[in-house]
């Protein structure tokens, strides 16, 4: 087989203390190396999901590999800027967008610039928005305004700062992602992509509603894009963050031709070199919601509250914790 250039984020001990050969094998694989140990794919999947579960032996089976490669280093870099906190300097709220995209690819014909109009500029352009107004207040608790690298390798800008935060997970109030907004027009909903997770909704439902709005599930959470973005190596410290896209229930249109619009940038658009601004953009909607981010921030920014995890979530103990410490 081959593979592509792979990315990872280079730590102190050069990443000796990762397996010397990593790699994929297919379910049908899988399936019969199980048999030949007595067992199956779905028993040892059921096990593994045990918190004693320690790795099993496959005994008596041998692998035998060539691998050649060539690793380079490069860098790249997030960029972080503040307004601090004028009674709670110590405390943070987050908003952050990604600014990195595809880059070049000289074996396309005709267009070989991938400009990420849609992802990632307008969440990065967003941040700086919502920045420039924060320039002009003093917020109680600090706001941290944030654009990370290396999203579309695999989230490694927000692993690294996650990993090296600049603050204590437990003195993080909670964070905004911003990561893609199609300019599609004014809608009556906001999509939270992997809705019901935190109190956060509940702080941006009352901001949303005052402008006519609600709050919706993204429509195909079996994608798991809350997986997928830059906010979760955050939500793995712990610390509350709510990840918002445009609404698709529009004004003008409705539900029907809001998911038309979105199914056609996805399928035509995203990760292509045709993710571009266009003449025929609406930028109403983008204008509104800017709107109710800041408000959420700033609310965020100025109350006393400390939004946890719901109890369902995976990541409420870690968050107790923290607070805790």
């Amino acid at each position: 087989g081959w593979s592509g250039e792979q990315l990872n984020l280079t730590f102190e001990d050069k990443n000796l203390d990762r397996s010397e050969l990593e790699g994929w094998i297919t379910l049908d694989i899988a399936e019969k190396l199980f048999a030949k140990m007595n067992t199956t794919y779905g028993e040892m999947k059921t096990k593994a999901l045990s918190k004693d579960f320690q790795p099993v032996a496959m005994n008596g089976m041998k692998l035998s590999s060539n691998m050649a490669n060539s690793i380079r280093t490069t860098d790249s870099h997030n960029v972080v800027g503040y307004v601090e906190g004028s009674e709670a300097p110590e405390e943070f709220v987050l908003i952050m967008g990604h600014w990195d995209h595809m880059g070049v690819d000289t074996s396309l014909e005709g267009d070989q610039i991938y400009n990420g109009a849609v992802d990632n500029a307008t969440g990065t352009a967003a941040v700086m928005h919502i920045a420039e107004s924060f320039s002009k207040r003093a917020p109680k608790r600090s706001v941290a305004f944030i654009a990370v690298t290396a999203e579309e390798s695999g989230l490694l800008g927000s692993a690294y700062l996650a990993e090296y935060a600049p603050f204590e997970y437990g003195n993080v109030i909670g964070g905004l992602n911003l990561d893609a907004f199609p300019a599609i027009g004014k809608a009556k909903d906001i999509t939270i992509v992997g809705y019901g997770a935190s109190e956060l909704e509940a702080v941006l439902d009352r901001h949303a509603s005052a402008e006519g709005k609600y709050l919706a599930p993204d429509k195909v959470p079996e994608r798991g894009y809350f997986y997928r973005s830059d906010h979760i190596n955050f939500a793995k410290r712990g610390i509350p963050m709510i990840y918002a896209d445009p609404g698709v229930d529009l004004v003008n249109g409705g539900m029907e031709k809001g998911l038309a619009l979105g199914n056609n940038y996805t399928a035509n658009d995203y990760h292509k070199p045709s993710d571009e601004v266009r003449d025929d953009w609406d930028w109403e909607g983008i204008e509104q919601d800017l709107g109710i981010f800041t408000n959420f921030i700033d609310d965020l920014a100025n109350s006393g509250e400390y939004p946890n995890w719901y109890m369902k979530s995976e990541f409420r103990a870690i968050r107790d914790e923290s607070r805790n410490n």
